[in-house]
């Protein structure tokens, strides 16, 4: 049996690969169907329960969507076409040679039936929305038939009202990775996966006043069209909002009545929209219908192979949002095509001008940063050498002025008191005064101040308020100095001696 099914897939992807798939009784080349992109529905794929049978491919439809429709023969070769495995068989030994054009992969677009998910809702609150990934799955844990673990789970998390809305779907890993394995090749790359119940839900246009994800919520019934009545099969869509949906399910025709009072019950409030043939449903079910006063009508087909031009608008709806793509995370597909071998040089020549450039500047901004290290050298060389002419070798700059701020501080440390006095005073001095120097002399603990002064009597009353806690200064000269010839302002230069005998103390202002 597991060899039958291998033959069956491995028959099935080849056939969908070489992208020019015809009708039985007609041959055309792949140079037709070069450019689009392929839609396949697999309405009777297996649910993952069983690890003996989990895919099967034997009864697919599917369908070329070009990228210009404009010429009606490329509609026509457009129409849906079915094949069971020997079909298909037959159709790959006609062709025969297969065209040595080289053609990009053939993106693939799948349709799952509703039993293949379990499809559901939650409502959380909004702080969750950080966490949703990892909290998803133990969140619907209970509702799975086996491990969490063997689900791939895709959800499409919606603000509404503050709360955070999560529509989710649950498919087996198993299934996926087949899937993967039977429509990835070299000629077709798997694009995308919907669910039966997000293609339907696509196919209708939104009304103006709503939009597409803005109208509010309501239960969905299709009467899927069949042309074998014993196919003819209800699908049931709880809680359906824009191109999100609950739970759904396929139950028989016989099973309307049951499946209207489950969603009454679930939820009263929601209005149920049915979308049904008018050929199709019968009286009886048309009654039943009408027993639910909220429940509006659609006479027209719920199909799920439309024509073309339908398919491509709602496949255009589904791709506005990645979320509903159920190939999310680890299963989201790689962008591959045939010039992927020629991004390494390119990614290789830009990392090689990137290295270069960067060493260069690494080159340059080495260079600049030593002119400018010996640049403060020699200012800070020419600085020691005037403050401290007396040292004529210099070794190291910063341990030398270090040992001379050291000595200075040692002994009965006049220099600071002295220096912490005046500042005290100065601070409290007007503009009029212009301080030019100050020295001291440590061998007879003497501070020197040179200032500039506007008067004589300025400056005695500076010399006054420097006399004070027992300290004496004294004005030891003062002189006129010539100023800028266009001001007619006097400066008065003076020299003041501030001495300290050793043993008395300073008193702090």
């Amino acid at each position: 049996m597991n060899n039958t099914r291998a033959e069956a897939i491995a028959i099935t992807t080849a056939a969908l690969n070489t992208t020019a798939i015809t009708t039985q009784g007609s041959q055309t080349t792949a140079a037709n169907h070069a450019g689009g992109e392929l839609l396949v529905y697999c309405p009777e794929l297996g649910s993952g329960g069983n690890a003996h049978d989990c895919v099967a491919l034997g009864n697919l439809h599917w369908q070329l969507l070009s990228e210009a429709t404009e010429n009606k023969a490329e509609a026509v070769q457009a129409n849906w076409q079915s094949g069971c495995i020997d079909d298909l068989k037959q159709q790959i030994e006609a062709r025969g040679q297969a065209s040595t054009r080289t053609l990009k992969p053939q993106p693939v677009t799948l349709l799952l039936p509703s039993h293949c998910l379990l499809s559901g809702s939650l409502t959380l609150p909004k702080a969750q929305r950080r966490h949703l990934h990892k909290a998803l799955p133990f969140l619907i844990e209970e509702f799975l038939a086996s491990d969490v673990d063997q689900f791939h789970i895709a959800y499409q998390p919606r603000l509404q009202q503050g709360e955070l809305e999560v529509y989710y779907h649950a498919i087996s890993k198993q299934l996926l990775n087949e899937l993967q394995d039977s429509f990835n090749g070299a000629h077709t790359q798997l694009k995308a996966i919907y669910s039966e119940t997000q293609w339907l839900l696509a196919q209708q246009q939104p009304k103006p006043q709503q939009g597409s994800e803005a109208s509010s919520a309501q239960h969905r019934l299709w009467l899927l069209d069949s042309p074998e009545p014993l196919e003819q099969q209800w699908l049931v869509s709880q809680s359906t909002v824009g191109l999100n949906s609950g739970q759904s399910a396929r139950l028989q025709r016989d099973a309307l009545p049951t499946a209207l009072q489950a969603l009454t019950k679930h939820d009263a409030d929601l209005g149920i929209l049915c979308q049904a043939s008018p050929v199709l449903l019968s009286e009886a079910e048309r009654s039943t219908l009408n027993t639910y006063p909220d429940t509006e009508l659609q006479d027209c087909p719920a199909v799920c192979m439309p024509e073309t031009s339908t398919s491509a608008m709602a496949l255009a709806r589904l791709a506005q949002q990645s979320d509903h793509n159920l190939l999310q995370g680890d299963y989201r597909p790689s962008n591959k095509s045939s010039s992927k071998s020629a991004l390494w040089p390119a990614l290789a020549a830009g990392l090689g001008i990137f290295f270069v450039l960067q060493s260069g500047y690494w080159l340059a901004s080495g260079w600049y940063f030593e002119q400018q290290q010996q640049h403060i050298a020699s200012q800070t060389e020419a600085l020691y050498r005037e403050y401290f002419p007396q040292d004529k070798r210099i070794i190291n700059i910063r341990r030398q002025a270090q040992s001379h701020l050291r000595q200075s501080a040692q002994g009965d440390g006049v220099f600071l008191p002295l220096l912490r006095h005046f500042a005290s005073v100065w601070r409290e001095q007007p503009a009029s005064f212009s301080l030019e120097q100050l020295r001291y002399q440590q061998s007879r603990d003497q501070l020197l101040i040179t200032l500039k002064a506007d008067s004589i009597a300025s400056l005695d009353t500076l010399t006054r308020k420097l006399s004070h806690s027992g300290l004496k200064a004294k004005l030891l000269s003062a002189k006129e100095v010539d100023t800028d010839s266009s001001s007619s302002s006097v400066a008065t230069k003076f020299q003041a001696s501030i001495s300290l005998n050793r043993g008395q103390h300073l008193s702090q202002r």
